[in-house]
């Protein structure tokens, strides 16, 4: 395979690999190759390594308006949770799924799924809201469910439009502590976030708490 002005020429295959990439969020372990079918070029058999699992892109036609599907294994709920950096709120399970996606005046995400089977959930709230859900008996009985939720199944439904705002819908259902004992409970919940200014916000972090103690001990010598 080689490149030249004209774009690429070749009927054959290419791998390639990068050991690590940043979007806010390390993906590693990066491989794929490039060929090239009816015309136009394709790229085959991408995999990666993000949040203790693994991402694979379906084999997609490399347009102008490039559309196509990732899918999801075993990435770590604990992770996610992580980078999030919401307060109080931890987690562990394993995110299985699908994000459907297409490049037309920016990248967008259409009828996502995720699911993850036999994990928990613990929000920790602080005393402010805690102190709130004493006189609030709807506020004080979801916080309490939510200390300790022993989910079976979790289901979220994802999209993303070119602007970053990204809305995920998820469903959890399993048991939660009711005055003492565990119960049945379902749960849903909505997040909406840019998610684009959130990792740009997550990178700018990383960058700093690396730079930072180097300036730091500059400006000390």
């Amino acid at each position: 395979m080689r490149w030249d002005k004209r774009g690429l020429r070749s009927v054959g295959l290419q791998a390639l690999s990068a050991e690590r990439f940043e979007v806010g969020v390390p993906i590693t372990d990066i491989h794929a190759a490039l060929n090239w079918r009816a015309g136009k070029p394709w790229l085959s058999g991408l995999t990666a390594k993000a949040f203790g699992g693994r991402l694979a892109l379906a084999p997609m036609a490399l347009t102008a308006t490039p559309y196509g599907e990732v899918h999801l294994s075993d990435i770590s709920l604990e992770q996610v949770l992580g980078y999030a950096s919401v307060s109080g709120l931890t987690g562990n399970g394993r995110l299985h799924g699908r994000l459907p996606f297409s490049f037309e005046q920016g990248f967008s995400v259409t009828a996502g799924k995720a699911y993850s089977d036999n994990g928990w959930i613990s929000y920790q709230a602080g005393e402010s809201l805690l102190a709130t859900g004493k006189s609030n008996l709807s506020l004080g009985l979801t916080l309490g469910l939510l200390s300790d939720l022993r989910y079976q199944r979790l289901e979220a439904d994802i999209s993303m439009a070119a602007s970053g705002e990204t809305i995920i819908d998820s469903h959890l259902r399993g048991l939660a502590p009711v005055m003492g004992k565990m119960h049945p409970v379902n749960f849903n919940y909505r997040h909406q976030e840019n998610l684009l200014q959130l990792l740009a916000s997550l990178r700018f972090a990383q960058e700093l708490s690396e730079r930072l103690p180097a300036r730091l001990q500059g400006e000390s010598e």
